[in-house]
């Protein structure tokens, strides 16, 4: 694929710093030019608690300066196809 197919990051520790070196820029900088949000200082651990528990929950990652999170619609995987969505449509 040409693309991420990613519509948000949440992670609970966060390098400012880019160490490998192949690296041409930070995680940080190259969200930005994906257009695709992050949070960082998560408790991951609780979070996956609750998804184990409850299943998968809705929920959105708002930038700041960005648009409010009243004016965005969730957008719900259940009532999508995911892997159809995600498989070759034809044999290659």
């Amino acid at each position: 694929s040409e693309k991420i197919h990613l519509k948000a990051v949440v992670i609970q520790d966060y390098s400012f710093v880019s160490s490998h070196y192949t690296s041409k820029r930070t995680l940080s900088e190259w969200l930005k030019v994906q257009g695709i949000p992050g949070i960082y200082g998560v408790d991951t651990r609780a979070v996956t608690k609750l998804i184990r528990q409850h299943g998968a929950i809705l929920g959105k990652v708002v930038v700041q300066g960005s648009t409010p999170a009243e004016g965005m619609e969730f957008e719900d995987p259940n009532a999508q196809n995911l892997s159809a969505q995600v498989s070759r449509r034809a044999k290659e």
